[in-house]
């Protein structure tokens, strides 16, 4: 297999870089490291990210693993349905009309409660008006009586049949009196307890027309809401579709490029064995943790190097190599 087709085959794999592939293909037509530096400065930083290394060295080594056709589907995000029921669409429309609902009863029970509050107070005064009245009236004729006692004694009649007859024609007059003050005040209050009543009807009817149109406006706002439920889970079932079938061709995709992977793979070990396969991943193992690590402090690169053994295990056969070349350049 030349060079060439090599690298068509390299450029292939799942998940690796351009930048990457770029900079591998580069090592393999055999330039030097120093004309990489703007590469390698992209990916110095002051503490190594050795997680991420040992990840990116295993993708190396995958890239040239035979694997298995993969089937499954990408991790695409499809769109949850609205699963809400009928009773959970009505008692959201109940909440929703709460606010209209409280405010239109509280203004029926306001202007009953005006009015009732004024019938009421009219009762009260017209109660106290007839106490006054009685009042007034029995102090009148016990003043008119004395008055009538005290002249008859003047003169002598205080035993007179007349003055007797005169001052019981004052306590009739009196009780006449009451007797009309009483009707009027019961037809008064009579009258104010008719109103009560009508107004307390009238109360009534508005709560039940109100409760006559609450039940509209609740199945109108029922309605709504199942209308907007099936409009979004009709968009979400178009949504998750599309997303099924950019699943279905990922899959896809993903069969066709593994296959032709491991037959570029069973061809390149056919030609030249599987020892020479090791040995190029070994070599750009090692060539890729050189070009990470070369901006470092040499120091720092060894000590990044003989911490843990994540690095060592990673690299395998070719961790002996990268040390020794940080170790060269201490010389």
């Amino acid at each position: 297999m030349s060079l060439t087709a090599f690298m068509k085959f390299y450029k292939k794999r799942e998940g690796y870089r351009t930048g990457q592939i770029n900079f591998i293909k580069k090592v393999l037509e055999g330039g030097k490291m120093n004309k990489y530096k703007d590469y390698i400065n992209q990916k110095a930083v002051a503490e190594v990210d050795k997680n991420s290394l040992v990840e990116k060295l295993k993708e190396i080594e995958n890239s040239f693993k035979v694997t298995a056709s993969n089937n499954g589907r990408g991790e695409l995000s499809k769109k949850e349905y609205d699963t809400r029921t009928l009773d959970d669409i009505k008692e959201q429309a109940v909440a929703l009309l709460s606010e209209y609902e409280n405010k239109s009863k509280n203004s029926i029970d306001s202007e009953y409660e005006n009015k009732a509050s004024e019938l009421k107070k009219e009762l009260e005064s017209s109660k106290e008006d007839e106490k006054a009245k009685k009042e007034e009236i029995a102090t009148y004729i016990e003043n008119v009586k004395q008055n009538a006692s005290d002249d008859a004694l003047k003169r002598g009649l205080a035993r007179s049949s007349i003055i007797i007859n005169k001052l019981n024609a004052f306590d009739e007059k009196q009780i006449e009196e009451f007797k009309r003050i009483d009707e009027e005040i019961a037809a008064n209050v009579e009258k104010i307890e008719s109103e009560l009543a009508l107004l307390n009807e009238k109360k009534e009817a508005a709560l039940n027309n109100f409760d006559i149109t609450y039940a509209v406006k609740l199945n109108e706002k029922i309605s709504e809401l199942e209308k907007e439920k099936q409009k979004y889970n009709d968009e979400v079932l178009e949504y998750n579709n599309k997303i099924i079938e950019q699943e279905r061709e990922y899959a896809d995709k993903l069969k066709e490029n593994t296959e032709e992977r491991n037959r570029e793979v069973y061809e390149f070990l056919n030609e030249y064995g599987g020892n020479m396969l090791t040995n190029r991943v070994n070599s750009y193992k090692a060539d890729y943790v050189i070009s990470y690590l070369d901006s470092l402090p040499t120091g720092k690169a060894i000590q990044v190097l003989s911490d843990g053994d994540e690095l060592k295990s990673a690299l395998g056969d070719s961790y002996q190599k990268v040390l020794d070349y940080f170790k060269g350049k201490l010389k």
